[in-house]
């Protein structure tokens, strides 16, 4: 099912001249954005299949999809001085 663009949708600098180099470019971005898709699914199914060989790879493939990114710094101990006695 192909989509209709209305010409009212699209701003007035590409309505008063030929849209068609407009939807080429929409045409072209939805083919790229869909190899992009299949090949991004099958690189996840050979990783899938290949766990069990070579796990260090999926392991650094699921780390980079994580979003946190956590650093532990150098475990410093803070030396704490009282220079008040009680007495």
């Amino acid at each position: 099912m192909a989509r209709k663009i209305l010409v009212r949708s699209l701003p007035v600098r590409w309505s008063a001249g030929l849209q068609t180099d407009h939807l080429a470019c929409i045409k072209a971005s939805k083919a790229a954005s869909s190899l992009n898709e299949q090949a991004k699914c099958s690189f996840e199914e050979k990783l899938a299949m290949n766990i069990k060989e070579n796990h260090k790879s999926f392991l650094a493939y699921v780390r980079s999809k994580s979003k946190i990114n956590v650093r532990v710094g150098a475990l410093v101990t803070q030396v704490v001085s009282y220079s008040h006695k009680p007495g």
